[in-house]
């Protein structure tokens, strides 16, 4: 929830049992979101687990090397779809409605995992996988930038990352004791109960406000500040329908004249066209941190070498490293658990730059270590099996987690729930991208030339992040958006013909 700083500073004149209970009903919040997000964990780690009994042909339906492959990837395709889709959801029915919807398609999507007997029935699973991420994903991270105070919202939003890892420790833990439809099974109630818990919370305050929905909007307030009363809420309050109403006025100055005496002789706001609203999406406000996000999420991909880690029993085989896989694969869940844990633990501390600058920088230098082990044909497995938990470790400390915080951060509120859905389907549209030609690189300039080159894309998007990245921990969503705008105005002012072509 965005506030202007008086506001944060007499908070804390309040009596110790409101910022108790204010900070009870968000970490609440957060761990809703959290058992939202551990689905996604669960879903990701049956694919390893199904992928790899289905190829042995253990059952009667077995699968080939092709088929395998769609199946891992098809799930990725549906959430850049859904995505988009999202974002347009997000601003007709809420935050809360598109989260409570996505939860239709991964219900749906276990059931079709158990009984799978075809392809049929086996792609229809990773369908309703990838659109209940898709969904969920942009809007659960709006929902948690628009309901927690700035203080809070770096950390809070962090925990979800936490219960994603959870969610890889019980299905390979399960692994080790039931087959993978039992196992399924037990996965089916995870979604049943966070539905339940989320229809429990409220809708977005600022969300409700847009909507004209004040009273609902300052009870819903009242209950994420811990079920108080309206006096404790009211400088928040105040603040929330200030930022709503300014940022109207702003919308109505980028219309045309006539149509601004045509809302100020009727009285209620009129919905804009689509030429207006393109074109208010498309300008710098928007794109400049569209642009940073997927910048960001490029450079992470690559650093944490996810294209191959779908591949990584088989990387570890070529590497010709003497340990069991299956283990590495749990011993790597735990440390991406840690490296969640310890994340939510220094953001507050350290910030999301530093952060993200150690991150990048550490990433990029096992990613060079891992490919000068191969080009040296050195025979030493504990080095790459040091190097690869490195990495592991620092891709949850931070790197992944950082970027879908921005996304609930950096964009403009008009367009929040639009542009998180937009980013969230590009980012997901370059993970399948970069995991669907892991395999032509890697023939093309071999698995060192391969690591190589994702470390140097890496080394690229550091520079620009290094030069563009805002501090945004602890700051309000207004002030975050403020800082975009000056930066926007710094560069006119740099550049006087860009001002020019912009007023003619």
């Amino acid at each position: 929830m965005s506030a202007n700083h008086d506001s944060d500073k007499k908070v804390i004149n309040f009596p110790p049992k409101f910022r108790r209970n204010c900070n009870i009903a968000q970490y609440l919040v957060s761990i809703v979101l959290g058992g939202i997000n551990a689905n996604m964990g669960l879903v990701l780690s049956l694919q390893v687990i199904v992928i790899g009994d289905l190829l042995s042909g253990k059952e009667s339906f077995h699968i080939n090397s092709f088929e395998a492959s769609w199946f891992g990837s098809l799930p990725f395709i549906f959430i850049s779809t859904s995505s988009i889709l999202a974002g347009f959801l997000q601003e007709k029915f809420g935050r809360k409605g598109t989260i409570l919807f996505a939860h239709v398609p991964v219900i749906a999507g276990f059931v079709c995992l158990y009984l799978t007997d075809s392809v049929v029935l086996l792609y229809s699973s990773a369908i309703s996988f990838g659109l209940f991420a898709g969904f969920n994903q942009g809007a659960s991270m709006t929902y948690a930038g628009e309901v927690f105070q700035p203080e809070l919202r770096g950390t809070l939003t962090s925990i979800p990352g936490i219960f994603f890892n959870i969610g890889f420790i019980v299905v390979f833990l399960l692994s080790t004791i039931y087959p993978w439809r039992k196992i399924v099974f037990i996965c089916t109630v995870l979604p049943i109960v966070t539905f339940i818990c989320t229809f429990i919370l409220p809708e977005s305050p600022l969300w409700l406000v847009q909507q004209k929905k004040n009273k609902k909007a300052k009870k819903a307030l009242k209950w994420l500040r811990g079920w108080t009363t309206e006096e404790y809420i009211q400088d928040e309050w105040d603040a929330l329908i200030n930022q709503v109403n300014a940022k109207t006025r702003k919308n109505d100055s980028k219309l045309p004249e006539c149509q601004n005496l045509a809302r100020s002789d009727t009285g209620p706001e009129e919905e804009l066209t689509v030429f207006q609203t393109c074109s208010l999406f498309f300008g710098s406000e928007v794109q400049r941190p569209m642009y940073l996000v997927l910048t960001y999420f490029l450079g992470v991909l690559c650093c944490c070498l996810m294209p191959f880690k779908p591949m990584l029993i088989e990387v570890m085989s070529e590497m010709k490293i003497k340990f069991d896989p299956h283990l590495f694969l749990f011993i790597s869940a735990l440390l991406q658990f840690a490296g969640a844990c310890s994340f939510s633990i220094v953001l507050r501390r350290y910030g999301k730059r530093v952060l993200t600058i150690f991150g990048f920088t550490v990433s990029i230098a096992t990613c060079y270590g891992l490919a000068a082990y191969i080009m040296l044909g050195i025979q030493k497995s504990w080095i790459p099996l040091v190097l690869l938990s490195i990495n592991s470790f620092i891709a949850t400390f931070g790197l992944i987690t950082i970027p879908w915080i921005l996304i609930s951060e950096v964009f403009p509120l008009r367009f929040r729930g639009i542009a998180s859905g937009v980013s969230a389907a590009l980012s997901n549209g370059i993970m399948f991208l970069t995991i669907k030609t892991y395999v032509n690189f890697k023939t093309l300039l071999g698995l060192p030339g391969s690591i190589i080159m994702y470390g140097t894309i890496a080394v690229f998007s550091l520079l620009y992040l290094y030069l563009n990245l805002p501090e945004t921990e602890g700051k309000t969503l207004e002030d975050i958006e403020l800082g975009f705008q000056q930066k926007k105005a710094n560069a006119q002012h740099q550049n006087p013909k860009v001002e020019e072509v912009q007023q003619n």
